[in-house]
């Protein structure tokens, strides 16, 4: 399988397909705001409102359209050898409800994309390409990974640009079969 590589410069432009990739769901219509983290051998870009956060990345929310609702977005790239060739890792949305009565959030579902995945993982097939987590349920459906491409993951892994749209279409879906069902 291609695994998603990028060059330093078209990885330092990738916050704007961010925005407009997350713009269905968000409050704001241009999208959540971005920012980028990085050490040594890895470069992270995550999602956020208001105020820049300063926690950890994987606790950055911008708001949904839908009320008492939240996300989170991230991505891990990283580049081992140094030689700014970057390899997505991790392309990670998580959706939160609030849970009023303990003034705290709760996660509601999550897409997730792993490209990097070891061909050896027994989940590979799954996980490699975008996939759907159910966290709001019974064991063991939080934990599997139900795939959205797995018929056509050659094609999907094929750039940034496939992977973008092939996630794109998970986005618009859990918009319009879960959020929006939420609004009636």
């Amino acid at each position: 399988m291609n695994k998603i590589v990028l060059d330093e410069a078209d990885l330092a432009s990738r916050a704007k397909d961010i925005r407009t990739l997350l713009s269905p769901i968000a409050k704001v219509a241009t999208g959540p705001a971005t920012k980028t983290r990085s050490t040594p051998g890895t470069f992270i870009i995550a999602t956020y409102d208001g105020s820049l956060p300063q926690s950890d990345f994987r606790d950055w929310r911008f708001k949904v359209y839908v009320n008492n609702m939240s996300a989170g977005y991230f991505e891990v790239w990283k580049d081992p050898e140094r030689k700014g060739k970057w390899h997505l890792e991790k392309a990670y949305l998580h959706i939160y409800t609030m849970v009023p009565e303990l003034r705290d959030e709760k996660e509601f579902l999550c897409l997730h994309c792993d490209p990097n995945e070891s061909e050896e993982d027994k989940h590979y097939f799954y996980k490699v390409g975008p996939h759907i987590h159910i966290k709001q349920a019974d064991s063991p459906i939080p934990h599997s990974h139900i795939a959205l491409n797995r018929s056509h993951l050659p094609e999907v892994l094929s750039s940034i640009d496939t992977l973008t749209k092939a996630f794109s279409l998970g986005v618009n879906m859990i918009k319009e079969q879960v959020l929006d069902a939420l609004l009636i």
